[in-house]
């Protein structure tokens, strides 16, 4: 199956539909890159430091207003286009692609807020495997960001499918955490905030996969791989 970008080119000759298509499209790629800037800002904070907690703080809530004005425009952008094309079907398909990753980009950056609201209130959470597992989830995270933009560029579905395979392996990894700890939650002083932490973590690396799987199979409607 042809992935975006060849979906879109095919279908691009120039029209003012084709022209703000390519706008909401390039909206979108610049509130991805908001939200990267907001992850690695939440997480590269040193958290036994109460100045630089407080300076993140203030950090994520202005990336936060500009992901959520972003969000709102491309919202708008998509609806107003959408009622305006001039041709097909496939506009409107790839419009509403757009706004199903509309809404995993900006649920990326809430749980990215979530996990850091934990870590900042607990610092000393995570030790030893946990530990281990959450900086592993985290060095990868921030590097998925510039391999989405380049997989979107160039049209690479092996390298998104790779992406995909590789957020979902994590996110089970994340799920092991949490059955673990309904079996015995005494192997940690404060389960139900681990727990917490590893549900957003989870959640976040399945929305990352969504974005990945439109990048390669965009066009299926009953999508096997929606985050829950």
């Amino acid at each position: 199956m042809p992935g975006l970008t060849q979906l879109y080119q095919r279908l691009r000759t120039n029209t003012n539909d084709d022209i703000e298509f390519r706008k909401t499209a390039q909206g979108l790629l610049d509130m991805l890159h908001t939200i990267e800037s907001l992850y690695h800002d939440a997480m590269k904070v040193k958290l036994e430091d109460p100045e630089k907690i407080e300076e993140t703080r203030r950090l994520i809530e202005e990336w936060d207003k500009e992901i959520n004005l972003a969000e709102k425009d491309l919202r708008r952008g998509i609806l107003v286009a959408v009622t305006g094309l001039e041709s097909g079907m496939g506009n409107i398909a790839r419009y509403m692609n757009l706004m199903r990753i509309v809404n995993d980009a900006e649920r990326i950056g809430d749980y990215t807020k979530n996990i850091f609201r934990i870590l900042s209130r607990k610092p000393d959470l995570l030790s030893g495997d946990d530990l281990a597992l959450f900086e592993r989830h985290k060095e990868w995270l921030l590097q998925v960001f510039p391999r989405i933009y380049t997989a979107w560029k160039y049209d690479d579905h092996a390298s998104a499918e790779r992406m995909y395979h590789e957020a979902s392996r994590q996110a089970k990894e994340c799920d092991a955490i949490l059955f673990g700890l309904m079996d015995d939650p005494s192997r940690h002083p404060s389960p139900a905030a681990l727990a917490l932490l590893f549900r957003h973590q989870k959640r976040l690396l399945r929305h990352i996969a969504n974005i990945a799987t439109f990048i390669y199979m965009p066009y299926r409607e009953d999508n096997p791989f929606e985050a829950h």
